[in-house]
C-alpha cells in the first residue's frame, strides 16, 4: 500500500508547484498524471533493488517520454509539465544530512572524520540524483526528436 501513498503525495506536491508556475488551469491534471506515474516507477525501480539514482533517472525518463508524447498534443511548452512533475523526486532528506553533517563538522571543536565523510556521502548521493533527475528529463526530448525527424 505504501507504494501508491507516496505516489499520491507527489502528485500533491507536483499541483501545488505547477500552480507556482503558473501551469494552465485545465493542464494541473496532467502534471499530476506525470508526477503520479514517475514517482511510482522510482518506488516501482527501489523496490526491485536498484538504487535511488537509477530509480530517480527511470523516473524521470518516464515523466519526460509522457510529457514529450502528451504534451505536443496539448501544444504546451514542455518544460512547463516536466519540472513540476520532476520536483517531487528531487533528494531533499539526502542534502538535509549533507549539510547537517556540514554544520555538525564546521561546529565541532575536535573534528570528526565520520561527520565529515557523512557529508561527501550524502552531498554525492544528492548530487547524482539530481543529475540523473535533469538527464532523464532533457534525454528523452532528444530521443523523441531524432526519432520524430
Amino acid at each position: 500500500m505504501d507504494i501508491l501513498i507516496k505516489p499520491l503525495l507527489a502528485v500533491v506536491a507536483a499541483i501545488g508547484f505547477a500552480m507556482v508556475f503558473k501551469v494552465r488551469k485545465e493542464h494541473l491534471w496532467l502534471v499530476g498524471v506525470f508526477a503520479f506515474f514517475g514517482y511510482l516507477t522510482r518506488n516501482i525501480f527501489i523496490g526491485m533493488g536498484f538504487g535511488i539514482e537509477l530509480s530517480t533517472l527511470a523516473g524521470a525518463l518516464c515523466v519526460g517520454i509522457m510529457v514529450d508524447i502528451i504534451g505536443k498534443k496539448t501544444k504546451t511548452q514542455l518544460r512547463i509539465l516536466k519540472v513540476p512533475a520532476g520536483i517531487p523526486m528531487i533528494p531533499g532528506s539526502f542534502v538535509f544530512e549533507a549539510i547537517k553533517n556540514l554544520i555538525v563538522f564546521v561546529s565541532s571543536t575536535t573534528p570528526d572524520a565520520d561527520k565529515l565523510s557523512y557529508f561527501f556521502y550524502f552531498g554525492g548521493k544528492s548530487v547524482f540524483i539530481l543529475a540523473a533527475l535533469a538527464f532523464g528529463l532533457t534525454a528523452s526530448s532528444v530521443i523523441l526528436k531524432k526519432t520524430n525527424s
